[in-house]
């Protein structure tokens, strides 16, 4: 027992020995050239429509998502029934969330029945029950770019 615990800590030494040092492999997918030489499966990528070819296709300074974007809707005065609200992301974004504002006096007497990504906005649909009530309803949602 003792033999195969002192064998199991040597073996994690080896592996983070191996781990910290100077020379790094890839760990992307290799192939071979024509030359048989092993590459990266990237650099003999086929060439793209505009020329380029694996990974210098791609655009260097985009890591994940670079921007995003919260767009207030205008607020708009609803009476009582169904209304639909509509707020709209910037030519070139989309919508990943929706939100909205109802001044808490105004709360009570607005049902919000449904809140949705359709097209390049966010739509609510909004329910005033009681006969002759408003309330202010400002739309907001928040785009990625």
């Amino acid at each position: 027992m003792r033999n195969s615990l002192m064998l199991f800590a040597l073996a994690a030494a080896v592996a983070a020995i191996a781990a910290c040092s100077d020379q790094q492999q890839p760990t992307s997918p290799v192939t071979t050239n024509g030359a048989g030489r092993t590459v990266p499966a990237s650099a003999t990528s086929a060439a793209s429509p505009t020329g380029s070819t694996g990974a210098q296709a791609k655009p260097t300074d985009q890591v994940g998502f670079t921007q995003l974007i919260d767009v207030e809707g205008p607020t708009t005065m609803l009476v009582q029934g169904f209304f639909p609200v509509t707020v709209t992301c910037p030519v070139g974004s989309q919508p990943i969330s929706g939100g909205y504002t109802i001044p808490a006096f105004y709360a009570p007497s607005v049902t919000i029945y449904s809140s949705a990504r359709v097209g390049n906005g966010w739509v609510f649909g909004a329910y005033i029950r009681d006969v002759g009530a408003t309330a202010p309803f400002t739309p907001r949602v928040t785009c990625i770019k």
